[in-house]
């Protein structure tokens, strides 16, 4: 419960540097992948002519891997230490976006994807993990419902960002756009959590 002599500025304050810079991340890389997922099956039929069954098997199974694998990345960013998880994740999902706008046949786009999907189980259990552990069970609730905010938001911005994209530069720009997002969310843990 927030104490209401506790101005709303003094309470936010109150999270750390690290919440903030895995949340805010959280909220480029739900952009980056939001943002690529509506494009991904028209992108791989419409601007690499790969057959349209094979472009939406890939596209369904990508949410697939990425929700199965949450598990066994969990207990992989326990043991990396979140800062660590944070920044092999994003590393990974760059790699992933950068290589299905470059990969020269559907093997390596797959190959791609298969980072992107890495990447993204990676990132969730390493940034629950950071609220759960720099939030004192007070603030705790509030935390969580920061990530989810950030999450929704990004859920929001990234189809609509995506969507602009392609509607000025072509569906094969978004996913260097997404790369970008990354790269941000690359920057404010490199800069700004600390520890692990």
């Amino acid at each position: 419960m927030i104490d209401q002599r506790v101005s709303l500025r003094d309470y936010v304050r109150g999270f750390s540097k690290p919440f903030w810079a895995a949340n805010i991340s959280e909220l480029f890389e739900r952009i980056a992948f939001y943002g690529m997922a509506p494009v991904l099956v028209p992108y791989l039929v419409q601007v690499r002519h790969f057959d349209e069954s094979a472009a939406i098997r890939v596209g369904g199974n990508l949410g697939f891997v990425v929700y199965g694998l949450t598990i066994l990345s969990g207990m992989f960013a326990d043991w990396l230490g979140y800062r660590r998880a944070m920044l092999l994740a994003y590393a990974l999902l760059a790699a992933g976006y950068l290589g299905v706008w470059h990969a020269p046949n559907f093997p390596a786009v797959v190959a791609a994807l298969t980072l992107v999907a890495f990447g993204a189980s990676i990132i969730k259990p390493a940034i629950t993990g950071t609220v759960q552990r720099t939030c004192s069970e007070e603030r705790r609730p509030v935390g969580f419902s920061i990530y989810y905010t950030l999450v929704n938001i990004g859920g929001f911005l990234g189809p609509n960002i995506s969507g602009a994209v392609a509607a000025t530069a072509g569906l094969a720009f978004v996913f260097p756009t997404s790369a970008g997002a990354i790269a941000l969310a690359l920057a404010l843990v490199l800069l700004f959590y600390s520890g692990d």
